[in-house]
């Protein structure tokens, strides 16, 4: 569960990217709520894995489909050039919790046909992008990965990059209150300069990567696939320093 430490690293993520002390002595109350809403994920993520239910890292064209993910705050940029940050953190379960609850803890009337009415509920999760890959699939699967949104890595990442240009521009002792030591702003510019790591992760896994599922023999889905060299060349791109991609 979140410790005061935990929730300090998430304080220190949004006062980066928003470096919210124009005087320096406001309170701002976009940060506790922030915090809040971690804790809140967290929370609901923690109830998951008690009642059985593994991480789910699945990128799904549904959107953020589980609490069992591990999420990265989604902040996206506005015209006038501030953020919203009004969905960093998801709220309440995810379409692939309910699937998975319905599958593990569901009573049918008497008379049902267990089995056809189990197979219905994944069969449904499947016809809208829903379903579970995990832990051992991050570094292969370019559509699985902790701490990272959207089913696009290379162009998450490009987005990102951009997030991360716009805050480093403005950032400086606006980042930290009144009267703290400027040393301490080291802590604030880390988690902002290293804010795409784990998005350019997830873009290497598209280089050499495999779409695949958990087959069953005979379920008539297509278990394996190569990424297309479309994608691989977009992810190369986005990974590639910007005078590198010129040549």
């Amino acid at each position: 569960m979140a410790t005061a430490a935990a929730v300090q690293r998430w304080l220190r993520i949004a006062e980066g990217l928003l470096s919210p002390y124009e005087n320096g002595d406001e309170a701002p109350p976009e940060l506790t709520e922030w915090a809040l809403a971690r804790i809140r994920q967290l929370s609901a993520h923690e109830v998951g894995h008690t009642i059985g239910l593994g991480h789910n890292y699945y990128n799904s064209t549904a959107g953020r489909i589980s609490v069992m993910d591990y999420p990265h705050p989604l902040v996206t940029l506005r015209r006038d050039g501030s953020f919203d940050h009004s969905e960093v953190y998801d709220v309440g379960m995810g379409e692939w919790d309910k699937v998975t609850i319905a599958y593990g803890y569901q009573d049918f009337p008497p008379g049902t046909d267990e089995a056809t009415a189990l197979q219905a509920i994944i069969d449904d999760a499947w016809d809208e992008d829903i379903f579970y890959l995990s832990n051992q699939d991050t570094d292969v699967h370019p559509r699985v990965d902790a701490w990272a949104n959207g089913t696009d890595a290379a162009a998450e990442l490009n987005r990102m990059m951009e997030i991360r240009r716009v805050a480093l521009a403005r950032f400086g002792e606006t980042a930290i209150k009144r009267n703290m030591p400027l040393a301490t702003i080291e802590e604030v510019l880390v988690p902002l300069y290293m804010h795409h790591r784990y998005q350019v992760t997830a873009a290497a896994s598209v280089l050499g990567g495999q779409y695949y599922i958990y087959a069953m023999r005979g379920d008539g889905r297509e278990p394996l696939r190569p990424v297309p060299a479309s994608e691989q060349q977009a992810a190369l791109f986005a990974l590639l320093p910007l005078p590198m991609q010129r040549r």
